[in-house]
């Protein structure tokens, strides 16, 4: 049975057009080309607190965040300026240290908003287009490689959504729009991140008032943008966990597992406004804070507890993307804990230990495998992960395909 069982699937898959079978596995993810783990951190444009230029950041950093680029009186027109004490030769200098980081691998991303960002009006397509022409220059005019987007101060809200899945408010309509029109004008190898606040996410599950004013206030634009998300950091720090189900009311480790899952898995929205799809685990960054260098009110965590962290879901997600922190210098000012732990943990992790044939990752290869990649090769459900794509890549062409597929079949014959 189990030989006519070969010798059909190979019959019918070489009726399938080539087009549908010799499919590169990088076709099915972002092809940005980043790490598949990252360590990721956020670069103040202002000397209160830290004193370093781009230039002086370790290169273990592989994503640098500038913050922050706002608006001006218009509240829709976007500006940047390097900070003049950390760049007295102003754009010039700051342009050179940007391509300086690119040119030893690190990603240099523009962030608009921020807890200074306290204006932003995109009510019609004249506002909406000044801030994406606004936007893209800078981006263009700097070298960055992509944009971030922090919004906060009850900027994005659902006061007035009634659908997650369909925004009707004209803020939410046109930063969807806005961040579509910078991916398809910058290409494929654009980045755009998120660093929204939980209750902006996924308070919209469990907060009191469940879908109502902030809570849940990214998600129609998250769901907007899934599609070209490279990855998304939501801050676990500096907001309460109150109304989180016991026992994940306090900051701590169960907890900032429990939320990040809650991105992966889904969860449906309170007050019944619909349910959020998971993201990718390549799409998902642990978000957290480095001020002290230890414990503090605001969530903070000592670094080697967000190194379990980190573990803790690579052990159930091994494409999980990585850890931000805010911030750069923060983190620099206390001796470097977050970046050595997390830089240290992720080149621990070699390729090499992948499992060839092993696409569902439990540790054999055998049918269920099988099925998943005759799924992919039919177009039924792609591979969601760079990682399945090399591990599904048995003979290492570089392509998933009908031949990787006979090779994981003979493995499962032995």
């Amino acid at each position: 049975m189990r030989i006519l069982s070969y010798i059909i699937t190979i019959l019918f898959l070489q009726f399938i057009p080539n087009s549908l079978v010799l499919d590169t596995y990088a076709e099915s993810i972002e092809s940005v080309d980043l790490p598949e783990h990252i360590v990721v951190g956020y670069w103040e444009n202002w000397t209160t607190g830290q004193n370093l230029k781009l230039s002086q950041i370790d290169e273990g950093w592989d994503v640098i965040i500038v913050s922050f680029m706002l608006t001006d009186s218009s509240n829709s027109h976007c500006w940047f300026t390097p900070d003049d004490t950390l760049y007295p030769g102003g754009n010039a200098d700051f342009i050179e240290d940007v391509k300086f980081c690119q040119n030893r691998g690190q990603k240099v991303l523009i962030s608009f908003g921020g807890a200074i960002g306290y204006s932003l009006e995109l009510n019609n397509n004249a506002q909406r287009d000044d801030f994406y022409t606004s936007c893209r220059d800078i981006i263009e005019y700097y070298g960055f490689d992509g944009f971030d987007i922090d919004i906060e101060q009850s900027l994005i809200n659902l006061e007035g959504e009634t659908s997650m899945l369909n925004p009707t408010k004209p803020m939410n309509i046109n930063l969807i729009y806005i961040c579509h029109a910078l991916n398809d004008y910058f290409g494929e190898d654009f980045i755009l991140t998120m660093a929204p606040e939980h209750p902006y996410v996924q308070g919209g599950a469990y907060w009191w008032s469940g879908w109502h004013g902030i809570w849940g206030g990214y998600l129609p634009l998250l769901n907007g943008v899934r599609d070209i998300l490279t990855f998304i950091h939501v801050q676990f720090y500096n907001n309460v966990f109150s109304d989180y189900p016991s026992p994940y009311q306090q900051y701590g480790k169960e907890t900032y597992i429990f939320v990040t899952e809650l991105l992966i898995n889904g969860f449906d929205t309170a007050k019944g406004n619909g349910h959020f799809d998971g993201l990718k685990p390549e799409q998902v960054v642990l978000g957290v804070i480095t001020q002290s260098g230890g414990y503090s009110e605001n969530g903070e965590l000592p670094a080697t507890e967000y190194g379990e962290i980190i573990e803790a879901l690579l052990g159930k997600y091994p494409s999980f993307r990585g850890a931000m922190t805010w911030s750069i210098g923060n983190d620099k000012k206390t001796g470097s804990k977050f970046l050595t732990t997390m830089r240290e943990l992720f080149d621990s992790l070699s390729p090499n230990e992948i499992l060839k044939g092993d696409i569902n990752f439990d540790g054999i290869v055998n049918n269920e495998d099988i099925i998943i990649l005759k799924k992919h090769l039919l177009k039924i459900e792609p591979l969601t992960s760079e990682l399945q794509g090399k591990s599904a890549d048995i003979n290492e062409d570089g392509i998933v395909n009908i031949f990787d597929l006979i090779k994981i079949m003979n493995l499962c014959k032995r």
